[in-house]
């Protein structure tokens, strides 16, 4: 059986995501037995001021559908029962803010909140097939489960409309590499359906393209690739404007400028920079202070250092994606910065739950780094070591256990001993399976904050 795993990648791969879970859900089940005090977990009371979560030792709870409609999902969950037509309230003209297509599947495959949480499960490793199958024949068995210390995983199983876009972005990607454009047209398409990432998408895709016009002096064709390049995404939200139009939305562009009702506007950066939850502080500010600015020297060296190649040395298809993922996310960032004041709450989830952050990992492990790469490799470990010490006792730091293991492992896997690596990437996966049943149970609580 090992033997016939290790000849199938992609089939020891899909199980090892499916355990994952599995493994999660056991996990969540066991702490909801009260013998199990050592467990720390949120307890939450409804007051005239509003909520009040703090942590305790009280035992995990259920995981049934009246509990899993708690922030975001209790959006969708509107958007599914009404698909936008007018309401008594006011609420409805808010939540145009929000896609169709998740609402439109929830409310058409006639699951519950628990079906369809489990229906996002399998729509993530359906997405992660795409992902594996780009990789599988460069990396080992143990680098293809490094995805499984990332630390937002429990996303994938709540009813958010993040499994979807990421089934079809990752299906969009695989169809770049492989040069099968139909693949590429379908999943960007119907990613553009489910979230309101459009304009971070046309100006990665934008910056992209003239990086690799640069490179290969080709300009005229820069504009046809770019144009085949965003015809699906303009085509999906002209789709969700119409569709939102025909279903009562004040205005065509209601989408865009219902933003005000969610506290967006445009403004400069605010420092420092704050979060809603400790959970969340512990791995979105990790990336934001420490990956953010190499990440932006990385995209403006490859635009500079693009003068200086041959005309002959064209962008690979991996370079391109690897380009186009990391322009996508630190796009996110800015987004961030640029419109919440200050308050970086949701872009952990933003970040750790694309197909791009996972196309930067199993990229980044292919790479042959120089020495100056180690070394600079070596002081962003560093700096994440002092992040650790800087939260340790203020907020909850098990995030920042799963961004410094998934960082030596990615950066340092050629020079790790093999044995070593197992035996860190088993810790790394077992604090994550530990931490996202925590957080789920958060999420159930209606504690933490997944907005």
């Amino acid at each position: 059986m090992v033997s016939y795993l290790r000849k199938n990648k992609l089939l020891f791969a899909i199980l090892a995501v499916v355990c994952y879970f599995v493994l999660m859900f056991a996990v969540h089940r066991l702490f909801q037995n009260p013998n199990y005090s050592f467990v720390t977990s949120y307890h939450v009371d409804l007051t005239a001021e509003g909520k009040n979560a703090y942590l305790t030792h009280e035992p995990f709870i259920p995981f049934k559908s009246s509990n899993l409609t708690n922030w975001d999902a209790d959006h969708y969950f509107y958007l599914k029962n009404t698909l936008y037509e007018p309401t008594e309230d006011e609420r409805w003209l808010s939540e145009f803010a929000f896609f169709p297509l998740f609402p439109l599947l929830w409310h058409y495959s006639f699951l519950n909140s628990v079906g369809i949480s489990l229906l996002n499960i399998l729509l993530f490793v359906l997405g992660m097939v795409f992902i594996f199958l780009l990789f599988k024949d460069k990396l080992s068995l143990p680098s293809l489960l490094l995805a499984l210390t990332a630390p937002m995983l429990v996303v994938f199983a709540i009813p958010y409309a993040e499994s979807l876009f990421f089934l079809f972005i990752a299906m969009g990607l695989y169809g770049i590499q492989k040069d099968k454009y139909y693949l590429y047209f379908i999943g960007f398409f119907f990613a553009s359906l489910t979230k309101s990432y459009t304009l971070l998408i046309f100006l990665s895709f934008f910056c992209v393209e003239l990086i690799k016009a640069i490179r290969e002096k080709s300009y005229k064709a820069m504009f046809k690739s770019l144009g085949f390049k965003i015809l699906p995404v303009v085509l999906g939200i002209v789709c969700v404007l119409v569709f939102q139009y025909i279903q009562g939305a004040p205005s065509f562009f209601h989408t865009f400028t219902c933003q005000k009702y969610w506290g967006k506007s445009l403004s400069l950066p605010q420092f420092p920079l704050t979060e809603w939850s400790s959970e969340s502080k512990c791995v979105s500010f990790p990336f934001t202070y420490i990956y953010f600015i190499p990440s932006v020297a990385v995209i403006i060296a490859e635009f500079f250092l693009s003068f200086r190649k041959k005309a002959n040395q064209v962008l690979t298809k991996e370079n391109y994606l690897f380009i186009f993922s990391l322009l996508f996310i630190v796009g996110n960032i800015f987004t961030a910065l640029l419109t919440q004041q200050g308050n970086i709450h949701s872009l952990a989830r933003y970040i750790y739950c694309t197909p791009f952050f996972f196309y930067l990992i199993f990229y980044l492990q292919t790479r042959e780094y120089s020495k100056v790469e180690y070394i600079f490799f070596s002081i962003l470990v560093l700096l994440i070591v002092i992040c650790f010490f800087e939260y340790f006792g203020y907020v909850d730091t098990r995030g920042i256990y799963l961004i410094l293991i998934l960082s030596i492992l990615t950066f340092f896997r050629r020079k790790i001993p093999q044995f070593i690596y197992n035996t860190v990437l088993i810790i790394g996966i077992l604090i994550s399976v530990y931490w996202n049943a925590f957080l789920l149970d958060c999420f159930l609580k209606n504690a933490w904050l997944f907005a």
